[in-house]
């Protein structure tokens, strides 16, 4: 019972530190970071469990108990705060980008409204973006400026999408 109390206390404060490092790296990360999450819990609740039983077959010495949870756990805690910023930096370059190519095609589209392809761009990158109506605005222009098969089942892809809600 005692190694499991252990492990708890110690991804609870695996828990804190997650907390901190997500404040300290300006907000939360990218959903798909869940799984570093659970890994660096996980790793905490073993580490804990891993610590008593090798401290408790050296007489329960205090001094290895706290020694080794603190080493692994400071590496965790790194390791974790790296993959946060990676994954933060890598989500603004993605924004930047888009921004970028977004004004870029705008630009072309007010100096030349009967160009396809840059409405083609404007569709794609609101799709991925998630901004659906604009995504089928552009879409629907492609259609009109350059009939195709390709265009026309691209269109009707996206109109089958769900509406947004606001």
């Amino acid at each position: 019972m005692a190694p499991l109390l252990f492990a708890v206390v110690l991804s609870l404060v695996a828990v804190c530190v997650i907390d901190r490092v997500e404040r300290m790296t300006d907000g939360s990360v990218p959903p798909d970071h869940d799984l570093h999450r659970v890994v660096f819990l996980s790793g905490f609740f073993v580490l804990g469990i891993f610590s008593w039983s090798l401290v408790a077959g050296q007489g329960r010495q205090l001094k290895g108990l706290l020694l080794l949870p603190v080493i692994v756990g400071a590496l965790l805690a790194a390791l974790y705060m790296l993959k946060a910023h990676s994954l933060r930096t890598a989500a603004r370059i993605r924004k930047l980008r888009f921004e970028r190519e977004a004004a870029e095609c705008s630009t072309v589209v007010q100096r030349d409204p009967t160009n396809w392809a840059a409405h083609l761009r404007l569709a794609e990158l609101y799709e991925e973006a998630g901004d659906l109506e604009r995504a089928r605005e552009h879409a629907r222009r492609v259609c009109e400026l350059e009939p195709s098969e390709k265009h026309r089942r691209r269109l009707e892809a996206l109109e089958k999408l769900p509406r947004q809600v606001r």
